[in-house]
C-alpha cells in the first residue's frame, strides 16, 4: 500500500512544495539590539552611562 496521494488530473495546477514557499522575515528591531549590546558593555565598563542609554534604547524600541 501507497501512502503517498494520487497525482492531480491532467491540467491542474500543481500546489508548490514547502521547500518552494518563501519564508517570512523576522521582524528587525535596531533599537531593541541596542539596547542589549550596551546592557551587556554596561556589565562590564562604563556602567552608569551604558545603563542609562540602555534603558533608552530599550523603551524605544518597546514603541515601535
Amino acid at each position: 500500500m501507497s501512502t503517498t496521494p494520487p497525482p492531480p488530473p491532467p491540467g491542474a495546477p500543481i500546489p508548490p512544495s514547502p521547500q518552494q514557499q518563501p519564508m517570512p522575515s523576522a521582524p528587525q528591531n535596531g533599537n531593541g539590539t541596542a539596547a542589549l549590546v550596551l546592557g551587556i558593555v554596561g556589565f562590564f565598563c562604563f556602567p552608569v552611562l551604558a545603563s542609562i542609554l540602555a534603558i533608552i534604547f530599550g523603551k524605544m524600541g518597546m514603541n515601535k
